[in-house]
């Protein structure tokens, strides 16, 4: 992004960053954004971050298990090369994709598993997440399967570091 590199510009006036009245960060939306490099944990310290869409990148390594601090609506991690789980403490947190509703929670609903896809790259009211076929896979939160050999080679390059300053 363009002006993400002019610290003397304020954070509520960078691109992909929303504001309240008080200044406080309350949604980062920075989809299709050519992102590489790891989620940084300290998202999840952001005190008033309702909105995080990351989707689109090139994101990979695991869902930080701190973005459950965040008091977090609205969560999309959805077609990047994430590996690993959906942190537990994140699948028990009640409203993010309105998750917990009728006391029902699901990691699902937060992103698919590996090894299944969905158009949205998580689980929804319209839509479940589906299996991969058998000589497919797929990263976190994946929006479509990929041949086994093709993942390989993509999760294997070396990517760039992301990360918010708080």
């Amino acid at each position: 992004y363009k002006n993400w590199d002019n610290y003397d510009k304020p954070l509520c006036e960078w691109e992909g960053v929303g504001c309240n009245a008080n200044n406080d960060i309350v949604k980062i939306e920075l989809p299709n954004s050519n992102l590489r490099g790891t989620i940084s944990e300290d998202i999840g310290f952001l005190r008033h971050l309702v909105a995080l869409d990351l989707s689109g990148n090139y994101l990979s390594g695991n869902i930080p298990s701190e973005l459950h601090y965040a008091p977090l609506e609205d969560l999309d991690i959805s077609g990047n090369m994430l590996t690993g789980f959906v942190p537990p403490h994140l699948c028990k947190k009640a409203g993010i994709n309105n998750n917990g509703q009728e006391g029902k929670f699901y990691c699902a609903n937060i992103a698919c598993p590996t090894g299944t896809y969905s158009s949205i790259g998580r689980m929804s009211v319209e839509e479940d997440c589906m299996n991969c076929d058998s000589d497919q896979t797929s990263a976190l939160g994946a929006t479509t399967c990929v041949d086994m050999m093709d993942f390989d080679s993509v999760s294997s390059s070396s990517v760039d570091g992301f990360c918010i300053v708080k």
